[in-house]
């Protein structure tokens, strides 16, 4: 309402001002004191003066109402907002150019690197039909002629009687084309301008017009592609946030402490579509019975985020049964294929441990952990498990267990004299630090960004 109130300002007060002067003129007229010179004498002085007087109430409004930079960047929103889309832009600019000319029918025709095919964008004379499908073939030879943004074709200057022309002209009029403008951005080839239905010969001024809309295409349809992109990246940067917060809400803590067992875990989210999730509780079915899970999906975010409480849940409520490893395993298995819940093949490793130190571990599909001893032989060595097999351990006071990732169990398969070394050093310190130690051991180049690093090392402590 203010903008309204504004915009009508300075109209009123052009109109009070000429009503004066008119008034004033008709008065003295009226009353005998000038002729018709005087008349026109005023008239010539108010379109003098009018210039001056805008100048001066435009002056005035902006001392009384300055513009605010807020104010300009409400009008920027609304004009953009205003554009529905570039495609819709580049219709209505098309539309425009060809009444400018003179022109009934034109034919925008795109190239799409991403699928690699020609496709009619848009036509004008929509009661013209050009072709059944709006797919044109890869090898129409208008497409092998053209070599750059000047390589205008018009069709009355070509040779009939030469074949390669004739084939080009047949070309051409399957479009009901007469003349042909590429679109190019730069060295990128983007497209075509086809005009058609001419009444005369086009001046060398309005393929100039047409050359320069085919320039400002290529502008639009660029920034168009990098706007779809950044819409895209912000899209995907908020679905990655989403699923985040919602695999955050049911990780547990890094840390475990239940008797004599310890759990501690280095986990840090690096890739989009291959996630590794742990889990580590103590089985409400059997309370001197810890479990520990660590797995591998693959997938969108947001798909992840949906399937991974699920084998997290399906894996505790078959803890709670008290199935081994490799039952809770199968079973897990054998829903996921029965409800179809995923497509890809769940990789995992499942474990429980007493605080008798009895330990049961089973992978599917995964790295097997390794064992370290901390008693008289300090040994570190990789546990054998065979797929479809529990493989049960004795772990005595300082023993430790390591799972982890592919990056992580592959360097350490590599060093793993040199990992022992580390071990032998802090098996005095807080497992914390243990970790720590272990995570700081794997060079930077090592650690694949198409995976999330998960690290867990559990010890029996006295």
């Amino acid at each position: 309402m203010k903008r309204i109130i504004q915009n009508l300002f300075v109209p009123a007060i052009h109109v009070v001002f000429i009503g004066i002067i008119f008034a004033a003129t008709w008065g003295v007229h009226v009353a005998g004191y000038a002729g018709h010179a005087f008349i026109l004498f005023m008239v010539l002085l108010t379109v003098t003066l009018l210039p001056l007087f805008t100048y001066l109430s435009h002056r005035i409004e902006t001392q009384i109402s300055p513009v605010r930079y807020m104010d300009l960047y409400i009008q920027t929103v609304d004009s953009i907002l205003a554009i529905e889309s570039f495609d819709e832009m580049i219709k209505s600019i098309f539309d425009q150019i060809l009444n400018c000319i003179h022109v009934r029918y034109g034919l925008l025709l795109f190239y799409y690197h991403d699928r690699d095919e020609y496709t009619i964008f848009y036509q004008k004379d929509k009661r013209k039909k050009v072709i059944r499908r709006a797919n044109i073939e890869n090898d129409n030879i208008l497409f092998k002629v053209i070599r750059g943004a000047d390589d205008v074709i018009i069709k009355s200057q070509m040779n009939e009687n030469i074949h390669f022309e004739r084939a080009i002209i047949y070309e051409i009029e399957k479009l009901d084309g007469e003349v042909v403008i590429p679109i190019y951005f730069h060295d990128i080839f983007l497209g075509l301008i086809v005009i058609g239905d001419l009444k005369r010969k086009l001046s060398q001024r309005e393929i100039m017009l047409l050359k320069a809309f085919a320039s400002k295409i290529a502008t639009l349809t660029v920034n168009g592609f990098f706007f779809k992109e950044i819409v895209k990246k912000k899209e995907l940067e908020k679905e990655y946030e989403l699923a985040l917060r919602i695999q955050q809400r049911f990780l547990p803590t890094t840390s475990l402490r239940y008797g004599a067992i310890h759990i501690n875990v280095h986990h840090q989210s690096r890739s989009l579509r291959s996630r590794e999730f742990f889990d580590m509780f103590v089985n409400q079915g059997d309370s001197d019975d810890v479990r520990i899970s660590s797995f591998h999906m693959l997938g969108s975010l947001a798909l992840v985020s949906l399937h991974m409480p699920s084998v997290q849940s399906l894996l505790q409520s078959y803890a709670r049964m008290h199935l081994s490893p490799l039952q809770c395993i199968k079973k897990l298995q054998k829903t996921i294929r029965d409800k179809e819940i995923m497509d890809e093949d769940l990789s995992v490793c499942h474990a429980m441990i007493t605080q008798g130190g009895e330990m049961q571990v089973s992978c599917h599909n995964y790295y097997s952990p390794w064992v370290y001893t901390g008693k008289k032989v300090k040994r570190l060595k990789k546990v054998q498990s065979k797929e479809n097999t529990n493989e049960k351990l004795r772990l005595k006071e300082g023993d430790m267990v390591i799972m982890g990732c592919r990056p992580f169990m592959e360097y350490l398969d590599e060093k793993s004299g040199e990992f022992l070394e580390l071990l032998k050093k802090k098996e005095s310190q807080s497992i914390e630090k243990i970790t720590r130690g272990l995570v700081d051991m794997m060079p930077i180049d090592s650690t694949d960004d198409a995976f999330d690093n998960l690290l867990i090392v559990l010890r029996v402590e006295g």
